[in-house]
């Protein structure tokens, strides 16, 4: 049961990291930084998707 809990944690970590590093990206980068971070965002998001 504790490493049920542990990949809960992690879970829950990186999802905290990741609407951290969200906020700070639109908060700090200008227009065109967070496009290009948007289009490579995507990619990654295309690959893990349709990889088997």
């Amino acid at each position: 049961m504790a490493s049920a809990n542990k990949l809960t944690l992690f879970i829950v970590i990186f999802m905290l990291a990741g609407i951290l590093s969200g906020a700070v990206i639109h908060s700090y980068a200008s227009q065109e930084a967070i496009a290009a971070w948007s289009d490579n965002i995507t990619l990654l998001h295309r690959y893990f998707l349709t990889a088997h």
